[in-house]
């Protein structure tokens, strides 16, 4: 089980992918020849998957000694280890099975408790159920989250749910979307409007002082 931090706070283990499940035709079309197991398809940058060297289209069939059969296999299992341990993390790369030494972060969801919550920051809530809250960026916003300044303002993310689609694309409270879909945001409702159903979102957001490119796929 997630472990509890002595204040009684949970803490859950973090990987940092975007993954599906595979079907008999989208394993043939990637000349794989099973369909057990989660298939990685992006790797959040500076996460414990990138550090691991996972890849994309890595197949992932095993975490410590727990066979890994879908998606929602991975994700329980991740979570079940404490931040900081580490686990060998069994993966089919190029129709290899490659093992790779994964240290387990921390969710950021439990790193950072909602600023939004604290000070009832309400901001726009993003559509297509992906997870999150974004407001203008503002002095207050900036002074809470310790952002830096900038000559153009762009929306600030305020509030991820947990377990939600921005989470496991990486997205946490103090990001700043710079663009979305290769479109400028300058106003929390221009990220509204350009979001789109049913399709990958790309996010190219700030993330203190460096710069990402979140994928976020609608359900």
């Amino acid at each position: 089980l997630p472990t509890l931090e002595k204040n009684g706070s949970i803490q859950r283990g973090f990987l940092g992918v975007l993954m599906q499940d595979l079907d008999k035709e989208s394993a043939q079309s990637l000349g794989i020849d099973r369909t057990d197991g989660a298939l990685i398809t992006q790797i959040v940058p500076d996460s414990p998957a990138d550090k691991s060297g996972m890849k994309p289209y890595d197949l992932v069939i095993q975490v410590g000694e727990k066979s890994i059969t879908s998606t929602r296999d991975l994700a329980r299992e991740v979570q079940n280890y404490a931040p900081g341990n580490k686990v060998k993390v069994k993966v089919v790369r190029n129709k290899k099975e490659t093992s790779l030494d994964l240290v387990v972060g921390r969710h950021p969801d439990d790193a950072q408790s909602s600023i939004a919550e604290k000070k009832g920051y309400e901001g726009q809530k993003a559509p297509f159920d992906l997870g999150f809250r974004v407001s203008d960026y503002n002095k207050k916003l900036a002074n809470e989250f310790n952002l830096p300044p900038l000559r153009e303002k762009h929306p600030v993310v305020i509030d991820v749910d947990r377990g939600s689609i921005a989470s496991w694309a990486g997205l946490t409270p103090g990001d700043i979307i710079l663009d979305v879909n290769r479109k400028s945001v300058t106003r929390a409702t221009d990220v509204l409007k350009l979001l789109r159903k049913d399709r990958m979102n790309v996010l190219r957001v700030l993330k203190q002082n460096r710069v990402a490119l979140l994928y976020l796929k609608t359900r």
